[in-house]
């Protein structure tokens, strides 16, 4: 399923999200000006307009994930993102799993309680 959020629907978007999709599109300039590139220049390494490099330079969410990790990629950044979901950096998700084993293992022992004669 694909959602699509128009640029007017952005206020529907949680505070958090749109700081941090402004706070990314910050980043993305300052990146692209280290490299004294253009929004032309990073466009066209890009092969979009250099319109699309502003919205994305402003945060705007309706740019598409793809383009913008695109763009992390014409400015040699990709390597950052490879742990950005990785299992072993999930401290909730495996919180979350060793509840599921400690409460499996309560379950196992009870059983294991109704068998002794």
């Amino acid at each position: 399923m694909t959602i699509r959020i128009k640029t007017s629907d952005s206020q529907s978007l949680p505070l958090d999200i749109q700081s941090l999709l402004k706070n990314m599109g910050r980043n993305l300039q300052l990146s692209r000006k280290r490299r004294e590139m253009t929004q032309g220049d990073l466009a066209k390494a890009m092969f979009v307009t250099r319109q699309t490099v502003a919205r994305l330079e402003k945060g705007d969410p309706s740019v598409a994930l793809a383009t913008f990790l695109l763009a992390i990629f014409c400015l040699q950044r990709e390597k950052e993102l490879t742990g950005l979901l990785a299992p072993e950096n999930d401290k909730l998700g495996m919180l979350l799993d060793l509840r599921r084993l400690d409460s499996r293992k309560k379950i196992r022992s009870r059983e294991s309680d109704d068998l002794d004669f």
